[in-house]
């Protein structure tokens, strides 16, 4: 009798045991079902394709798990460029288009579904050239759209210190029309070169302040006086802070025994459309557009520029003194730069002037006067540049 019931209560207990077991696995079955595992092997994806499926956020995982198989996905998910806070967007735009999975990311990410001159036909098109030139792929579609096939120039110029991406096609064009080095094709264009003089006029960027462009490309109002001249030196005007510098150069060269003098500072713009007729008169208009500026587009307008000379010369002497070499040497140190240097004048457009100096600033005279480039150059590379 005992054996009995002691076998009846190992049942009992067996029995309440395997009860306890199987109802732990079926609530353990239970909440497997509502994992993203057991839910998207429902649907039909492999184990691989759900370990890819779980690495995006759980709200676009959430949204997988609402929709049929779809063996796009994977291939998605590889795409080395893939972003997956874009996943919405490529799932979506993949499934309207009926793209590969490599053309989708491409196109998403490059946001080239916004951009209006963007042909889906050409897709392959773009991503070849892309690829090759490593260019962006709004670039590479511009290019291609305008029919501009890939060169192995793009490579070489895109290696040049004062390359700007923004440029490349007048680069291209440059180069077919002249051939020349990419140093000199990337410089040329950066000051407008591609343009004859006084064509492709721009309103001078008065934001820029004192780092304001004044040239053959950029042009000042009519109206336009600065808002601080004051007397800098006899009867000349120039800005406060051109002044304030100016000032303390001129002391400093003449504790050297040094003699600076200012022989033109301020011109309006009446004043300059005078000088400009003047010159076309009695010489033409290539000597005047050589020596002179059209009005609206001198330097003297702004305000910036000074025409220094010594007591002890003129504009044709003034090379030959030890006044201009120290200017040389020292002005940028004041913030002045020669503006229209020797050997530049195909930049600037104008003939070398030994004594033409443009106030930008103590940092930009110093970076200029380093890199031995032209205000042009500096100006589109370093202020301009998008």
């Amino acid at each position: 009798m005992k054996k009995k019931q002691t076998k009846n209560i190992i049942l009992l207990i067996i029995t309440i045991f395997l009860i306890i077991i199987g109802g732990i696995n079926f609530y353990r079955y239970l909440e497997y079902q509502k994992t993203d595992d057991y839910q998207l092997k429902k649907i039909g994806y492999n184990k691989e394709e759900v370990k890819l499926i779980k690495t995006l956020n759980q709200k676009d995982i959430e949204t997988i798990k609402t929709i049929d198989y779809n063996k796009n996905i994977q291939s998605l998910i590889k795409e080395e460029e893939f972003n997956k806070n874009q996943f919405k967007e490529y799932f979506v735009y993949q499934k309207s288009h009926k793209t590969t999975s490599e053309e989708t990311v491409f196109i998403i990410n490059n946001d080239l579904d916004e951009n209006n001159e963007y042909n889906e036909k050409k897709i392959k098109e773009y991503m070849a050239f892309a690829s090759r030139s490593k260019l962006d792929a709004n670039t590479s579609v511009t290019l291609v759209n305008a029919n501009i096939p890939y060169s192995d120039i793009i490579p070489l110029l895109q290696k040049e210190k004062y390359y700007i991406e923004d440029h490349l096609i007048r680069y291209i064009n440059y180069y077919n029309k002249t051939k020349k080095d990419t140093v000199d094709i990337v410089r040329e264009v950066n000051a407008n070169l591609d343009y004859e003089f006084y064509t492709n006029i721009k309103k001078t960027d008065l934001e820029k302040g004192n780092l304001i462009l004044v040239n053959k490309y950029y042009q000042l109002d009519k109206d336009y006086v600065p808002e601080d001249l004051v007397i800098i030196e006899g009867n000349e005007y120039a800005k406060k802070e051109v002044s304030d510098a100016y000032q303390q150069m001129k002391q400093d060269a003449k504790k050297e025994g040094l003699l600076l003098s200012i022989t033109s500072g301020y011109l309006s713009y009446e004043t300059q459309n005078i000088i400009y007729n003047r010159y076309q008169n009695e010489h033409g208009l290539e000597w005047a557009d050589s020596y002179s500026a059209r009005p609206g587009h001198s330097e003297h307008q702004t305000g910036l520029a000074l025409d220094i000379t010594s007591n002890r010369s003129n504009f044709d002497t003034f090379e030959g003194t030890s006044e201009f070499t120290w200017l040389i040497n020292n002005a940028y140190r004041y913030g002045f730069i020669l503006r229209y240097p020797k050997e530049k004048e195909y930049i600037t457009g104008y003939h070398y002037e030994s004594w033409h100096y443009r106030y930008v600033g103590k940092e930009m005279a110093e970076k200029i006067q380093k890199e031995n480039i032209t205000y042009e150059e500096y100006y589109e590379y370093y202020l301009n540049k998008k």
